[in-house]
């Protein structure tokens, strides 16, 4: 249960879209692989932290190079999850897909990539 509440704090607070299924548990999944899933999703849920933090502070400009970096780095744990979510497929989805607002940063006329790796502004 805890798993699932971490993993919809993360979507609300990375603007991504929610996995139809969450994981429910690592049954079955190599303990090697179990332990890098779990790093993965706890570096995700801190890169939510901050990217909330710093959109709360209301500055324009550090909340869109905060997006730009913050969420190239989460869509790269994205894909290494969704590997692991193929190789174990009985487990479930493992990670809610990133997909990086711009409507915040285009007010401000500074423009955040439509893929997940930011080249810069």
């Amino acid at each position: 249960m805890f798993v699932l509440l971490c993993f919809t704090l993360l979507a609300s607070c990375l603007g991504c879209s929610g996995a139809e299924q969450q994981i429910h548990h690592l049954l079955g999944v190599e303990d090697q692989d179990k332990a890098a899933i779990q790093v993965a999703t706890s570096r995700q849920l801190q890169l939510g932290y901050q990217i909330s933090s710093v959109a709360a502070q209301d500055d324009a400009l550090d909340f869109c190079h905060e997006m730009c970096t913050r969420s190239a780095e989460s869509c790269g744990l994205s894909d290494d999850l969704c590997a692991y979510s193929r190789a174990y497929p009985d487990v479930g989805a493992l990670v809610a897909r990133c997909r990086v607002s711009r409507e915040r940063c285009k007010e401000h006329r500074r423009k955040v990539p439509r893929q997940c790796i930011c080249d810069g502004f």
